[in-house]
């Protein structure tokens, strides 16, 4: 009896083994809740949302300033705005931000702040410049100095040349997005660049990175200067998104596709 006991338990411990992650286990069959923080409410990246909720095991929160209804209000900086959906913050596996110069309450900055420097987050276009009473966002969360635009017709945008076979980059053919490109300096040690771009002849600066913050447990981040409008117009710039936040999120998309 007891030599069919230990032996069974035996059994018991070897099938746990070859079930257990990295031993054939199916992949984590959990959703995914992604944390859109956006400034013009629910329209804003909406065909995307749509497009993931459709394509992949993917829930989506919307997080945002409050509608302001004065007019008065909306025309003025720096005016602090209540944001609403922030409970959605508490479950996040990753946030996207595309956030603009918004000014939340002091309260609501610090729910914020405690997700955007714990949780993964994606950054697009203006994310590194979405808090006006929290400027150095773009330092201690994407690791880089925003510092402002580069105009004019001769600038341009490619893969860094190691990274020409990366997979977050599978399929994208660079191209300057519609109100040029970003300066960003006093790059962190922990960025790892992806594309540059700026004035050609010139020297080149980050226009996409992605970040493993290791004094913040890993945490990973990534920022691309590609907006909503070129998720629409170019699938291959929607698939590298899409890819960034599974990347961020430590999940792969074989596990999240329907």
């Amino acid at each position: 009896m007891l030599r069919v006991l230990v032996s069974s338990t035996v059994m018991f411990i070897m099938l746990a083994g070859f079930l257990a992650p990295g031993h054939g286990q199916p992949a984590d069959k959990k959703p995914l809740h992604l944390v859109i923080c956006v400034t013009e409410g629910k329209g804003q990246l909406l065909k995307y949302k749509k497009y993931l909720e459709d394509t992949y095991r993917v829930r989506c929160s919307v997080v945002g300033p409050e509608e302001l209804k004065d007019k008065k209000d909306k025309d003025k900086k720096n005016v602090e705005t209540p944001f609403v959906g922030l409970d959605a913050l508490a479950d996040a596996d990753v946030i996207l931000s595309n956030l603009y110069r918004t000014s939340p309450t002091l309260e609501h900055l610090a729910i914020l702040k405690k997700a955007f420097l714990s949780k993964p987050v994606v950054g697009m276009r203006k994310a590194h410049h979405g808090f006006q009473n929290w400027l150095d966002v773009s330092k201690e969360v994407f690791g880089v100095n925003y510092r402002g635009h580069y105009f004019g017709k001769d600038v341009m945008i490619e893969i860094v040349d190691k990274h020409k076979d990366h997979p977050l980059l599978a399929g994208v053919k660079p191209f300057v997005p519609g109100g040029g490109l970003y300066q960003h300096t006093e790059v962190a040690p922990d960025v790892e660049v992806l594309m540059v771009g700026g004035p050609a002849g010139k020297d080149k600066m980050p226009q996409m990175w992605s970040r493993v913050v290791k004094e913040r447990d890993n945490q990973r981040t990534l920022y691309t200067r590609y907006d909503p409008n070129d998720l629409d117009k170019n699938p291959p710039i929607r698939d590298m998104l899409t890819r960034a936040i599974i990347w961020a999120a430590h999940r792969e998309e074989k596990s999240l596709q329907k």
